[in-house]
């Protein structure tokens, strides 16, 4: 399967690591930075979607927002557990639920843009439970250098996540992309039921840190369950 992610937007807060634990399958384990554990609210653009082997078949663009946290396997490989992706696509949100099991939600998303500063307001409509979110930053041009080793790229550099159709066992898959190029948000915001709805609690403050980027082209693997001819889930 082949997209493209555009004008992603990243809030992180730090979250208790029982809480993780306690909201993610038994062979995941929270992968902590400095001992802390973490949660983002990623919002973005989807489009140029081909699934194989229908690749002729054209899908519009839809805006997703997403709520993952960080985590490992038994094997020690690393990537993120999403507790929430919503997505106003309805073909796109039944076929991820069936395919990988993720927790897809049928949902219309708003964006509005004043100049620098972008907003969203999320309505749920589907499959998780009726809830609304809003979210609002203000993007710049300051470009935040990548160190190996940073908070940055532990949050971003991310290519596996994992999805499940019961709390015991997983199923995960690879994304490909190049690294990211991430820009400084500012006075980021977040008020909703994203937190609460995946039993972590809602954030009291705001994100700890943010991050932009324009995007990129994204390949996934079919999931490790279901292997295709020329979509191997890699190791």
């Amino acid at each position: 399967m082949t997209q493209k992610w555009s004008e992603l937007i990243m809030l992180h807060w730090p979250v208790p690591e029982r809480k993780v634990s306690e909201t993610t399958p038994e062979d995941l384990r929270p992968d902590l930075y400095n001992g802390q554990a973490w949660a983002s609210v990623v919002v973005f653009k989807l489009s140029n979607l081909r699934v194989f082997p229908i690749r002729f078949l054209k899908w519009g663009s839809f805006l997703e927002i997403n709520l993952r946290t960080y985590v490992r396997d038994e094997e020690g490989r690393r990537g993120v557990w999403f507790y929430s992706l919503d997505a106003a696509d309805f073909v796109s949100v039944v076929a991820a639920r069936l395919l990988y099991g993720l927790s897809y939600n049928l949902s219309e998303i708003k964006s509005r843009q004043s100049g620098q500063q972008v907003s969203f307001d999320l309505n749920r409509i589907l499959f998780g439970g009726k809830s609304r979110s809003h979210i609002q930053a203000s993007i710049t041009d300051q470009e935040i250098p990548r160190e190996k080793g940073s908070l940055d790229e532990f949050l971003l550099e991310r290519y596996r996540f994992w999805a499940s159709r019961n709390h015991k066992k997983s199923t995960t898959a690879i994304v490909k992309h190049k690294p990211y190029e991430p820009k400084k948000v500012e006075a980021a915001q977040y008020r909703g039921a994203l937190f609460g709805s995946a039993g972590l609690g809602e954030p009291n403050s705001e994100p700890v840190l943010s991050h932009y980027s324009e995007g990129f082209p994204v390949e996934a693997s079919a999931p490790s369950w279901f292997n295709i001819a020329g979509q191997e889930n890699q190791t």
